[in-house]
């Protein structure tokens, strides 16, 4: 896993041509709002997320931000946001790179499970049944950064 921020050309790239915004662990799809505030185009949105509420928010929410940002987000952005798979323990290298096109810039936006984390849940740490998939989370980031290499991606650091 590359660990830097983002390659130096992906705001110039991102602003010019828009991103895929790929959210697992979407939850209420935070991560799209906060690309589109940012005024960046999204030229398409893959969503995951194992919460049936979560699914139900996300079946009207593009809706209402394409509303908001007309120009920043085509319904056809959104039209396969939820064709993927909606466990992220599904994802594996082959998926991803299936979903990898050329000449795209991915942004990744995810908070994985927490709980075990917080004081509150168990404490067992990233060792606990649901903050272990930050594991996972680090996993599909590897995975998407090699398919992009073999994508062609331009502002792959």
């Amino acid at each position: 896993v590359d660990t830097a921020c983002c390659a130096r050309t992906f705001f110039p790239w991102a602003y010019k041509t828009g991103v895929v915004v790929f959210e697992p662990f979407g939850g209420l799809g935070a991560g799209l709002e906060m690309v589109l505030r940012q005024g960046v185009r999204v030229s398409r949105y893959m969503y995951a997320d194992v919460s049936p509420t979560a699914r139900s928010v996300i079946e009207y929410r593009p809706a209402a931000l394409q509303q908001r940002y007309p120009h920043l987000l085509e319904a056809t952005a959104v039209q396969d946001a939820l064709a993927g798979p909606q466990d992220v323990y599904q994802y594996t290298e082959d998926v991803i790179f299936s979903m990898m096109k050329p000449n795209e810039q991915w942004l990744l936006v995810a908070g994985w499970e927490c709980q075990d984390l917080s004081a509150a849940g168990s404490g067992e740490g990233l060792e606990g049944r649901r903050s272990s998939s930050y594991y996972k989370l680090v996993d599909m980031l590897g995975w998407l950064q090699a398919a992009a290499r073999e994508a062609g991606n331009p502002a792959v650091g």
